[in-house]
């Protein structure tokens, strides 16, 4: 659900109309947006039980959004690492350390430094 909302956030401003229905264009723009949430979702949304709130906000924010609408090049695909919702969501992204039931502790960061887990 999250990835397709953030998807659609990102397309908002396009005129997916005038591109015509499954045109190259068309489907460059939306199978990126969708990458974008996809990196998102996995590099934010771990645990979505545990995901604070001011995160999410951030990014399904318009303006993170906005943002994100900007990575996408015309003609190319890309590469995409999530972005950095902090100043969307009013507090720095950069980890998740959640404390679960029997003691087992996640501390989780983004895809590119990696994950640990202890007991």
């Amino acid at each position: 659900m999250f990835v397709a909302l953030e998807a659609l956030n990102i397309l908002a401003e396009d005129d997916l109309g005038r591109l015509g229905h499954n045109s190259a264009d068309y489907l460059h723009l939306v199978l990126e947006a969708l990458a974008i949430a996809f990196a998102d979702r996995n590099a934010y949304l771990a645990d979505p039980a545990a995901v604070p709130d001011a995160t999410l906000r951030g990014l399904l924010s318009r303006e993170y959004a906005r943002d994100r609408r900007r990575d996408i090049q015309g003609g190319r695909a890309g590469m995409y690492r999530a972005g950095r919702v902090g100043r969307y969501a009013g507090r720095g992204p950069a980890r998740l350390a959640l404390e679960r039931a029997r003691a087992i502790r996640c501390v989780w960061r983004p895809p590119t430094t990696g994950a640990t887990w202890s007991r």
